[in-house]
């Protein structure tokens, strides 16, 4: 059986590449290095990029919850007004204020247990099954 000198031996005395072998070898070091460079640019810009989007996002979640917080005290007026306006009418009929508000209180209750009962009812509607048959005509 044949000994294999060692690794280091071998490239002793192997012969050096040639000439062009080592030009291209440079090349290609000099193209890889330019190619590194144009990576690193793209990700430094696509970084950038997504930075800016980010602060977009950010922005444009604080205009809609000023939007919410301002939609909010809006309804929050208006149904403060109308329950006002409406005890003022029942008092105008001759109720005493005590009964008048006790009266829109009991609407209002109504209205809200109304409101949940249709939302629970919408959540029910959700499942896949009854909106597939609903989908086919079939309840």
């Amino acid at each position: 059986m044949a000994v294999t000198p060692p690794l280091s031996e071998q490239m002793d005395n192997a012969a050096p590449p040639p000439a062009d072998t080592l030009e291209i070898l440079h090349i290609l070091m000099q193209e890889s290095e330019t190619i590194r460079h144009q990576v690193t640019a793209i990700c430094e810009e696509s970084t950038k990029l997504i930075r800016e989007e980010c602060y977009l996002a950010v922005e444009s979640a604080t205009v809609a919850t000023r939007w919410l917080v301002v939609s909010a005290i809006a309804v929050a007026t208006c149904w403060l007004s109308i329950n006002t306006a409406l005890i003022a009418a029942a008092m105008a009929l001759g109720m005493s204020w005590l009964y008048a508000t006790l009266a829109i209180s009991l609407l209002n209750a109504a209205l809200a247990w109304h409101a949940h009962t249709l939302a629970r009812s919408c959540v029910k509607d959700m499942s896949f099954p009854r909106t597939r048959r609903l989908i086919r005509g079939k309840p």
